[in-house]
């Protein structure tokens, strides 16, 4: 080999390392600004899904059943004064709740949401003070009851929205994640055609590996998050895809239903229609899907589901949907409405019991004031008698 082929060579090969090594470095500092920037992503993802899923659970549980809802009709009822610093206390935390919610970067729906839910905490702290002047009046339950009676379902709905645009937004970050990983994949896969490095390359996928396994850890660990964000939901709720498969169901709804949380996830929702209605449900099914939105069923017609012991049930079906995974899937939130109507009933019953006391009491003094009335008459006519004798 000639000296002069022998430096070209030489230079061709120095050339050749230095250009590896400087990918070497540029695939490294990449890959490195790659994983900071997915982990710092991460991070404040996290950070937030945790403060906003922490609010929203505050929510549920100071005005859910348990907490002022259930506090302010034991108030109505029992009228005992002990119960005002857990209503107020109820109130507290659900304002603050909502303030740690909107201090977030949050959508303008999501912030149209909260303002429901705040509307209606101020609608339940006037008619908690309004109460509170009726129970200090005298006033039965019955009377307070008819004066303090608040639609709350726009609220709900817009609880039900926040959870939703939580779970949406958890996908979207699941997906955003998966493109930068995928991304920086392959600049790994790139890094290891330098076949002189290719030891440096393996250390440096390990690392990234285990990174990726940290991650999909932290994502499972947020998944369950959620689904124990789902599972603690004061009323039942199922998630079902376009086919009718339940694919997660809460520990309230398999209270519900008589099934295991297992059972519910190998069932159809029209396994839980009544028999005879279930035929017209799969194209009603299909219907929800091709327009999805929120919606709320029992404001059109009573609606009905049965257990798994056979019995029906009156319930209130409020429905929305999120896409995850690219696959559309529709939140049912069921509520057992049997109480209510229990409730309504007794209410009914009692009333029409006072009216009928009132009714006799009105009769029973007319007829006591017929008596007097006649006798004082015949006492005047006695006397008439006397003189004229």
């Amino acid at each position: 080999m000639s000296s002069k082929y022998f430096r070209h060579y030489s230079l061709s090969i120095g050339a050749l390392t230095v250009s590896i090594v400087a990918t070497l470095i540029w695939s490294g500092f990449t890959l490195s600004k790659r994983i900071a920037d997915i982990d710092r992503l991460w991070v404040e993802y996290s950070q937030r899904a945790t403060v906003a899923s922490g609010a929203l659970n505050r929510i549920n549980t100071s005005l859910g059943y348990g907490g002022f809802i259930h506090n302010f009709k034991n108030y109505i009822l029992r009228q005992e004064p002990q119960l005002v610093p857990q209503i107020e206390g109820n109130l507290h935390t659900a304002r603050s709740a909502i303030a740690s919610y909107l201090a977030l970067e949050i959508s303008t729906q999501e912030a149209e949401a909260l303002q429901s839910v705040d509307n209606m905490v101020n609608d339940y702290e006037e008619k908690f003070r309004l109460t509170r002047q009726l129970v200090t009046r005298g006033d039965t339950p019955s009377q307070i009851d008819a004066r303090v009676r608040i639609d709350d379902l726009p609220a709900l709905k817009s609880i039900l929205l926040l959870a939703s645009q939580a779970l949406e937004r958890s996908g979207n970050k699941e997906r955003e994640t998966n493109e930068a990983l995928k991304q920086t994949t392959h600049l790994i896969k790139w890094a290891g055609l330098l076949i002189p490095f290719v030891l440096l390359v393996g250390i440096t996928t390990i690392l990234f590996i285990r990174y990726v396994m940290q991650s999909n850890d932290k994502l499972e660990t947020e998944q369950r998050y959620l689904d124990n964000l789902l599972d603690v939901a004061p009323d039942p709720m199922l998630t079902t895809d376009n086919q009718g498969r339940i694919i997660r169901a809460n520990s309230e709804a398999a209270k519900l239903f008589g099934y295991s949380q297992d059972e519910l996830c190998r069932m159809l929702v029209e396994d839980l229609i009544p028999t005879e209605l279930r035929h017209k449900h799969t194209a009603y099914r299909r219907d929800y899907f091709h327009n999805p939105g929120l919606k709320h069923f029992s404001e059109k017609r009573p609606l009905s589901a049965q257990t798994r012991d056979g019995r029906k049930i009156p319930v209130d079906i409020s429905l929305s949907f999120l896409e995850r995974g690219g696959e559309l899937q529709a939140i049912a939130t069921v509520r057992d409405t049997s109480k209510w109507i229990m409730a309504e009933e007794a209410l009914r019953s009692a009333r029409d019991k006072l009216e009928q006391r009132v009714a006799q009491r009105t009769t029973d003094l007319a007829e006591a004031q017929r008596i007097a009335i006649s006798a004082t008459g015949a006492g005047v006519s006695k006397q008439v008698s006397y003189k004229v004798r």
